[in-house]
């Protein structure tokens, strides 16, 4: 014991580990951030489970299934806030709402969020094709990786053309198809 030990004899009491974590959850899809975060409410609706049956929130005798429905309050406040969690998260990633929040939301997929997936997957492509550049430009700037033009010649160059316009034309001849 050391002579800090000694001082605190009997007046702390030292914390007991109860409980170790034996490993972690790394999920992602390199192609698709919707089905991660699906994943991810999944491990996360297990994990929770979990503690509400160590606390004796939830019946032990049960099996309880990733699926396993919470009791009602927090079976809403649970889907909730993964569907808020989901959206945030891709807004910053991808530029639109999560996709499938339909599911995250209510269980099961319906036409309306099949419909607003089609929507964003538009939506997506044409952020992606067409405004990604500029962003990817600044974090490379802001990692070092692209440096300060020195003349006009040297700066980097974007399209002028705004991908509505271009979305409009693109439907617009297509419509004679």
């Amino acid at each position: 014991m050391t002579k800090n030990d000694k001082d605190l004899a009997g007046v702390v009491d030292r914390p007991v580990r109860k409980n170790l974590q034996k490993g972690i959850f790394r999920t992602n899809c390199m192609d698709c951030l919707d089905r991660t975060n699906v994943v991810q409410s999944v491990f996360a609706r297990q994990l929770l489970l979990g503690w509400l049956t160590k606390l004796n929130l939830v019946n032990k005798g049960r099996f309880l299934t990733a699926f396993e429905k919470l009791p009602d309050i927090l079976e809403e406040i649970f889907r909730s806030q993964w569907t808020k969690n989901a959206d945030a998260v891709s807004i910053l990633y991808s530029g639109t709402p999560a996709m499938k929040t339909d599911f995250t939301a209510t269980g099961k997929r319906t036409s309306v969020g099949a419909l607003n997936d089609g929507y964003f997957g538009v939506k997506r492509y044409f952020l992606g094709n067409f405004y990604d550049s500029r962003d990817q430009d600044f974090i490379d700037f802001s990692l070092g990786k692209i440096k300060p033009a020195k003349n006009k010649s040297e700066s980097i160059r974007h399209s002028s053309c705004n991908s509505l316009y271009f979305l409009i034309v693109l439907v617009f001849l297509n419509s004679f198809r």
